[in-house]
């Protein structure tokens, strides 16, 4: 289930008061492989630990699965065949460290084909600003394939390969409406050109909301 982006307040803060943050946006990329065992990876960097909300999204670039069809074995790249909404997640959370930035299950086919391939794959920030991704629960079945010089056959899927990039921004407080990391009149100019009726969905079509 992915994680909802968190709704967005507004305190009422000291007039004309500025609060300063810092950090930027930083992207890992990750490359992990599993034969049904749970796979764990960690960023090779930090994002600082005192932000008060992170942004977060992962989307992955290429599913490889290595499969076998009586005595031949095969690396096919499943990536077009995988829906793109199971491709990639994002969420807004807020901190403190450590925690869970996106949680979201797959599973390929949908019911009641069999399972091709399942698994939760978890993204979340440790006290230490690290990156945390894991690949739990892990089902590897069977599917359909274009295999070379063999045509169209169902094999076992035997290891799955999911490579792609984990995206965080530390943001900062709710108030900071225009991202600049900063809260001051700007903030405020932009509360007051969005007074009256939001439009819906709300969030997130007003974020001054």
């Amino acid at each position: 289930m992915r994680t909802l982006t968190a709704r967005l307040s507004i305190p009422m803060f000291a007039a004309l008061s500025t609060v300063m943050l810092g950090g930027g946006p930083v992207s890992w990329d990750f490359d992990v492989t599993t034969s049904g065992q749970d796979v764990f990876w960690t960023s090779p960097t930090t994002v600082p630990t005192d932000a008060p909300r992170y942004q977060s999204a992962y989307t992955i670039t290429v599913i490889e699965a290595d499969v076998s069809w009586l005595i031949f074995d095969f690396t096919i790249d499943v990536t077009g065949d995988i829906p793109p909404e199971l491709l990639s997640a994002e969420s807004t959370v807020d901190g403190p460290l450590p925690l869970t930035v996106i949680e979201q299950s797959i599973l390929y086919p949908e019911p009641p084909e069999p399972v091709s391939v399942q698994a939760t794959i978890v993204a979340e920030l440790d006290g230490g600003g690290f990156g945390q991704l894991s690949v739990t629960d892990v089902v590897l079945g069977t599917g359909t394939f274009e295999l070379p010089g063999l045509g169209t056959q169902t094999a076992n899927i035997n290891s799955i390969r999911v490579a792609g990039t984990l995206d965080v921004t530390p943001l900062g407080p709710a108030s900071d409406l225009n991202g600049d990391m900063v809260v001051d009149v700007q903030d405020l100019l932009v509360l007051l050109s969005a007074w009256g009726p939001c439009p819906r969905p709300c969030p997130p079509s007003c974020a001054a909301d």
